[in-house]
């Protein structure tokens, strides 16, 4: 059994499609705190931690010093708490202001938590309250709209148009009415029969 081994001319050298150039390769990115200003209804806890409120569903905590953020549920509990964790977090890691691996239940019934990277380059606390900023935004409109369709129909319930009402008619209207009279035992005599 014998191996062919064919050793010809050497490949040219080709030319790259791609031209990169670097034109200041000591020039770093600088982004200052007045240029991202961020409203939240937001407090700030004893140990540090930036508390925010303005979510309808859920509470979110900020804790630098462990380099988490960390979503409770308001008041209810339901399909709707977890919805909006995954759709924070998912957002979050679209930005990618955290470890999208880490993300999971937390210490409280029904909280989510992540972990923040870590650099020394960039101030991530302030990517990740601007980054939270940009996901309220995105979330407020259905709460708006959620908001004016019950306010909608609780109105039409409460203060009927003239077509969705009727006239108090006092012949219609009367205090005792059906089989089953006020006052009295609606099954004849069976309260008689008691241990």
């Amino acid at each position: 059994m014998g191996v062919a081994v064919k050793i010809g001319a050497a490949p040219e050298e080709q030319q790259p499609d791609v031209k990169v150039t670097i034109r200041n390769p000591d020039a770093s990115v600088v982004i200052k705190k007045k240029l991202y200003p961020v409203k939240f209804k937001m407090r700030k806890s004893l140990e540090g931690n930036l508390m925010i409120f303005d979510h309808r569903d859920i509470d979110i905590v900020v804790m630098p010093s462990s380099k988490k953020i960390v979503s409770f549920p308001k008041n209810e509990m339901g399909s709707q708490v977890y919805d909006a964790q995954d759709r924070m977090f998912r957002f979050l890691h679209k930005m990618g202001v955290i470890k999208y691996g880490t993300v999971q239940g937390g210490a409280v019934y029904n909280s989510m938590q992540a972990d923040l990277p870590t650099t020394n380059e960039y101030n991530v606390i302030d990517f990740v309250l601007f980054a939270l900023e940009k996901w309220l935004d995105a979330e407020r409109p259905y709460f708006e709209f959620e908001k004016a369709f019950y306010d909608r129909f609780d109105q039409e319930l409460t203060e009927p148009d003239i077509e969705d009402s009727t006239n108090f008619d006092p012949k219609r209207q009367a205090a005792e009415k059906g089989s089953i009279r006020p006052g009295l035992q609606p099954y004849g005599i069976t309260a008689l029969y008691r241990l």
